[in-house]
């Protein structure tokens, strides 16, 4: 059975291999290995977010996500 194609704008956003050098990862890449949608990329970046929020120094937060 051959599916028809796609119309333009409606593929779904995929999540490109992680960039590693040897044997490393990166945090969060099991919440990509279990969700491998957009929840999964949403819930990967709050992650990344809070992890940078509480390892930046309560005087230096408030530019941490401006721009």
């Amino acid at each position: 059975m051959m599916r028809a194609p796609a119309a333009p704008g409606s593929r779904r956003p995929r999540v490109p291999p992680a960039l590693t050098r040897g044997g490393e990862r990166f945090e969060g890449l099991a919440i990509l290995g279990e969700f491998d949608d957009d929840l999964g990329l949403l819930l990967w970046q709050t992650v990344r977010n809070v992890l940078l929020w509480t390892r930046t120094p309560p005087d230096e937060r408030a530019g941490v996500f401006a721009g």
